[in-house]
Protein backbone atom coordinates (compact mmCIF):
# COMPACT_ATOMS: atom_id res chain seq x y z
CA UNK A 1 0.00 0.00 0.00
CA UNK A 2 2.77 2.19 1.19
CA UNK A 3 4.05 1.93 -2.45
CA UNK A 4 1.20 2.49 -4.45
CA UNK A 5 0.98 5.67 -2.75
CA UNK A 6 4.43 6.60 -3.21
CA UNK A 7 4.17 6.09 -7.62
CA UNK A 8 1.19 8.26 -7.22
CA UNK A 9 3.14 11.12 -5.74
CA UNK A 10 6.05 11.01 -8.68
CA UNK A 11 3.21 10.51 -11.12
CA UNK A 12 1.95 13.54 -9.98
CA UNK A 13 5.47 15.04 -10.03
CA UNK A 14 6.10 14.36 -13.51
CA UNK A 15 2.70 16.06 -14.70
CA UNK A 16 3.08 19.18 -12.67
CA UNK A 17 7.31 19.43 -13.98
CA UNK A 18 5.77 18.62 -17.63
CA UNK A 19 3.21 21.71 -17.46
CA UNK A 20 5.94 23.99 -16.41
CA UNK A 21 8.65 22.70 -18.82
CA UNK A 22 5.86 23.33 -21.86
CA UNK A 23 5.20 26.96 -19.77
CA UNK A 24 8.68 27.48 -19.99
CA UNK A 25 9.43 26.69 -23.28
CA UNK A 26 6.57 28.62 -25.06
CA UNK A 27 7.56 31.85 -23.00
CA UNK A 28 10.52 31.48 -23.88
CA UNK A 29 9.78 31.02 -27.62
CA UNK A 30 7.07 34.00 -27.19
CA UNK A 31 10.40 36.65 -25.90
CA UNK A 32 12.61 35.33 -28.54
CA UNK A 33 9.92 36.21 -31.43
CA UNK A 34 9.23 39.98 -29.40
CA UNK A 35 12.28 41.09 -29.33
CA UNK A 36 13.09 39.80 -33.65
CA UNK A 37 10.56 41.77 -34.31
CA UNK A 38 10.56 44.64 -31.85
CA UNK A 39 13.83 44.79 -30.02
CA UNK A 40 11.86 46.29 -26.64
CA UNK A 41 12.81 44.56 -23.53
CA UNK A 42 8.94 46.05 -22.51
CA UNK A 43 7.55 44.15 -25.17
CA UNK A 44 9.57 41.24 -24.43
CA UNK A 45 8.46 41.05 -21.02
CA UNK A 46 4.81 41.62 -22.29
CA UNK A 47 5.35 38.77 -24.40
CA UNK A 48 6.65 36.54 -22.17
CA UNK A 49 3.30 37.33 -20.19
CA UNK A 50 0.96 36.31 -22.30
CA UNK A 51 3.46 33.79 -23.75
CA UNK A 52 0.91 31.21 -26.40
CA UNK A 53 -1.23 34.05 -27.07
CA UNK A 54 1.57 35.98 -28.67
CA UNK A 55 3.13 32.86 -30.22
CA UNK A 56 0.00 32.34 -32.24
CA UNK A 57 -0.75 36.05 -32.56
CA UNK A 58 2.96 36.12 -34.15
CA UNK A 59 2.16 33.26 -36.13
CA UNK A 60 -1.00 34.96 -37.96
CA UNK A 61 0.85 38.32 -38.49
CA UNK A 62 4.37 37.58 -39.96
CA UNK A 63 4.90 39.63 -42.59
CA UNK A 64 5.94 38.41 -46.20
CA UNK A 65 10.11 39.40 -45.35
CA UNK A 66 9.49 37.70 -42.06
CA UNK A 67 8.55 34.21 -43.58
CA UNK A 68 10.98 34.56 -46.21
CA UNK A 69 13.78 35.01 -43.07
CA UNK A 70 12.94 31.15 -42.74
CA UNK A 71 14.01 29.69 -45.46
Amino acid sequence: MNTLIILNDSKETFTSSGISMGTAIFTSLAVVCSWTRNRSVFWAFVAGVFNIFYVIYWLMTRTEEEQRKKR
